[in-house]
């Protein structure tokens, strides 16, 4: 025993005196030294206005991890490495930083993934200090490698209202290199990365400036840049798992095929184009706790590009997905259904018994948008509000409507309430016949914006379809309409379809 006591001393000697030789006998990372606010060496950072983060000061490296602050004690017949084996399944990456590197952490981060693949096991745990890392090169994981962020925050009124912009945690920069690039900077990939994370971590990118429009006067003159998109799930085929995350400015998010099981649970988000997009998708994916905000500011030059680009969750081939607790503003659509193609042994389809719990959609054109042909929606509560805010009065998006029938497709809201609808609350208008039922429908324009109409529907003709021999809405009780002055009827005088509700009966 005494034997085994000494070896396991002189290992964590060893350890020890290694880690202090790489680090310095003060515990911090030699030159050149790395900012733990900024990421780059230690001076002051100071991005730009147009969407930086403004940071200063310096913090040293860790001699150890969390997990190295109590050390194992090896038990009986234990190996005494396995202990120290425990201990480097948490690795900070500045700790693998060279000065080949430059402002580029990405090669440290793989380093930390090929470590954590390379020693037959298949995951660890990446621990990363609050600061930010500047990605300028793709990163590919293959294994179960958990990303474990120091949480960051915003204020609610985003980068407007937080002018020192000190938001702490820990940010990664998505650099310029991108731009224009089909290579993502972040890939997971394969069956051996099943149960990947990604926890706590925040992501900016540098985006055009605004040019500051007044209100009413508002163009499609900006956009964003042409960034890929951040993260890329690819033939996983089972859990993946991004967790408590925060995007800032984002231009495209989270690109998902044949994952399965893939995880998005509380993100605060400001995308411009897509915010998650899956592929292929055979085995109940989750969104819950997503909150779309426009945290890198809410110039109206970008709500004017976000209401008529943006699609916050994009499904294709999505077998059984599971939403809710869904809240996004200044969109073209929330939730929006599409076609997937086959591809090689994947087959292709489209979104079927997809379950939304709360949908909250406010200022934007349309809260679900289907283009499936064939696609099953089940929602609990919906709500949409219609407002153009890049307009100098209260006046409604002149396309807007709850739900947008372009495929057709069967729809089934338990309770449905709209505000500002400038086509009508259900706009069913595809080649082919639909049918949306809904439980109790509320139409609010108490507030009279302007170009609203008052409909609850509009339906163009159809042919039949499996779901319906005609454009069919059935509610289960009358519609309620809040305004002044109704329209006579509720749908358009040249609307074809059936509007049906049950009569009422009093009882008492």
């Amino acid at each position: 025993m005494k034997t085994k006591a000494f070896r396991y001393a002189f290992v964590l000697v060893v350890f020890y005196a290694g880690q202090r030789c790489a680090l310095g006998a003060s515990g911090t990372i030699g030159k050149p030294a790395v900012n733990a606010m900024s990421g780059g060496t230690l001076t002051s950072q100071v991005d730009d206005k147009t969407g930086g983060l403004k940071n200063s000061g310096q913090a040293t490296m860790p001699l150890e991890t969390r997990r190295m602050e109590a050390l194992p004690v090896p038990y009986r017949g234990a190996n005494p490495a396995s202990a120290l084996t425990a201990l480097y399944r948490h690795i900070v990456p500045d700790t693998l930083k060279v000065a080949a590197d430059g402002d580029d952490d990405a090669p440290s981060i793989q380093r930390v993934l090929n470590i954590l693949s390379s020693d037959g096991q298949l995951g660890g745990e990446i621990v990363f200090l609050p600061r930010i890392y500047k990605l300028n090169s793709p990163i590919v994981q293959t294994n179960q490698g958990v990303w474990r962020c120091v949480q960051g925050h915003m204020s609610t009124g985003g980068l407007a209202a937080d002018p020192a912009q000190r938001y702490g945690g820990t940010w990664f920069q998505i650099g310029a290199r991108f731009i224009g690039s089909s290579s993502r900077p972040i890939t997971i990939s394969s069956g051996t990365a099943i149960g990947a994370t990604i926890d706590g971590c925040a992501f900016f990118e540098i985006q055009p400036a605004s040019r500051k429009p007044a209100a009413g006067s508002v163009t499609a003159s900006w956009k964003p840049a042409a960034y890929p998109f951040v993260i890329g799930i690819q033939d996983v085929k089972g859990e993946v798992f991004i967790t408590n995350t925060l995007w800032r400015g984002i231009t495209k998010g989270v690109y998902s095929d044949n994952a399965g099981r893939l995880q998005v649970r509380n993100a605060m988000t400001d995308f411009y184009t897509t915010g998650f997009e899956v592929h292929h998708d055979y085995d109940v994916d989750r969104f819950i706790g997503i909150h779309e905000w426009g945290f890198n500011g809410s110039e109206l030059d970008k709500l004017h590009y976000k209401t008529h680009n943006e699609n916050l969750i994009r499904l294709y081939r999505a077998d059984t997905p599971i939403l809710d607790d869904i809240f996004a503003i200044n969109t073209f659509s929330t939730i929006d259904l599409e076609q997937d193609s086959a591809s090689g042994p994947l087959a292709g389809g489209v979104p079927t018994k997809v379950n939304v719990g709360i949908l909250i959609c406010d200022g934007s054109v349309h809260c679900i948008l289907n283009n499936a042909p064939g696609a099953t929606v089940k929602v609990s509560i919906l709500d949409e509000q219609g407002q153009d805010s890049t307009r100098a009065s209260f006046t409604a998006f002149r396309e807007g409507s709850a739900i947008e029938m372009a495929g057709y497709g069967t729809v089934q809201v338990g309770s449905l309430y709209a505000q500002a609808m400038g086509e009508a609350v259900i706009h069913l208008f595809g080649r082919k016949c639909s049918s949306v039922s809904v439980g109790s429908l509320v139409l609010d324009e108490a507030v009279a914006a302007a170009g609203v109409r008052g409909y609850v529907a509009d339906m163009a003709a159809c042919t039949p379809s499996p779901v319906a021999a005609m454009n069919t809405i059935s509610l289960a009780m009358p519609p309620e309409r809040i305004m002044a002055s109704p329209p006579s009827t509720y749908m358009p005088s040249i609307a074809v379809g059936l509007l049906l509700w049950a009569a009422q009966t009093p009882h008492q």
